[in-house]
């Protein structure tokens, strides 16, 4: 049995049906469905009823919530006993980010969190969304801040399931193509890929994982790529050579680079490459009290999701 498990019970009876408690609860209803299966398999009987209006707990089902509620309290009344409330926390959150947002949406909400609550110790990460679930997985990190494109679905979900990690889907976002002022293909607004990897194409350190690779090189075998460590190396690159790269929208949305025009994005006309921001988080520990109000704090600034 896991604590999350407990939690959708309790979400399920508040909300009565199956999509409705999947949605307050920013999961999807198939991995709610599965995780209250799972459940039932494990205690040998039937915990809910699924009708055409939602769920219906079975006399043994309200005996399993009753329990389920009294064990969440009891794990909130422990946390109250080292002084983490909402009003004063003092523990320690530790959060992975993938590169595109880690300058951006998260270094903000953590930047707000911090000013908030001065005696919370943060510590935040970069690296690649795979990087990132192995070290959820090991407990090395509390968060992981990922981003799972259009190519990578399958995997994504066989990961997860592997990890045992929860997935929380944050917003939703398109990839473009960049380019500085001194490139020739400044002046379009949008590219085919073919066009576009006839350029050296500038990827920031791990980023570019086996699915996207595989796939640029299927348009340019001999694409030139170019890894760069660090983000103003890249954007000065981007800003005085005939390289591209691509990113999604909100990486760049609100900085001077873009704001000012110094780089520009390409919208990609033949492919449909878009790409979906979460949040993942091991299934088997109960969700801290620092980590509730990072996501509180985080879900205020998601940005709207675009036509994708």
């Amino acid at each position: 049995m896991r604590l999350n498990q407990f939690r959708f019970l309790v979400a399920l009876k508040k909300y009565g049906t199956i999509s409705r408690a999947a949605q307050q609860l920013y999961i999807s209803q198939p991995s709610l469905s599965a995780a209250i299966k799972e459940l039932e398999e494990e205690l040998g009987f039937e915990v809910v009823k699924r009708t055409r209006k939602g769920v219906v707990f079975t006399a043994q089902g309200e005996q399993v919530l009753e329990h389920s509620q009294k064990i969440l309290q009891e794990i909130e009344e422990i946390q109250k006993l080292s002084g983490q409330t909402a009003s004063m926390l003092q523990g320690t959150l530790t959060i992975g980010c993938v590169p595109y947002v880690y300058h951006s949406i998260i270094l903000d909400t953590l930047m707000e969190m911090k000013q908030q609550y001065p005696k919370l110790n943060t510590r935040l990460q970069e690296d690649s969304s795979y990087g990132l679930a192995e070290k959820v997985h090991q407990r090395e990190l509390d968060l992981g801040i990922i981003m799972m494109s259009n190519l990578e679905k399958e995997s994504w979900k066989a990961m997860l399931q592997n990890y045992q990690l929860e997935y929380r889907k944050l917003f939703n976002d398109r990839m473009y193509f960049w380019v500085g002022q001194a490139h020739k293909l400044y002046p379009q607004e949008s590219i085919t890929m073919a066009e576009a990897l006839q350029y050296p194409f500038i990827t920031y350190r791990n980023v570019l994982n086996n699915y996207n690779r595989s796939m640029l090189l299927e348009y340019n075998k001999s694409l030139d790529i170019i890894q760069l460590d660090d983000r103003e190396s890249l954007y000065k690159y981007l800003r005085k050579s005939q390289a591209i790269t691509v990113m999604p929208m909100c990486t760049l949305s609100q900085d001077d680079y873009y704001l000012n025009g110094i780089v520009k994005p390409l919208q990609i006309l033949d492919f449909e490459w878009v790409t979906q921001v979460g949040m993942i988080y091991r299934q088997d520990e109960a969700e801290s009290i620092e980590q509730k109000e990072f996501t509180a704090l985080l879900l205020q600034k998601i940005p709207h999701e675009p036509d994708a």
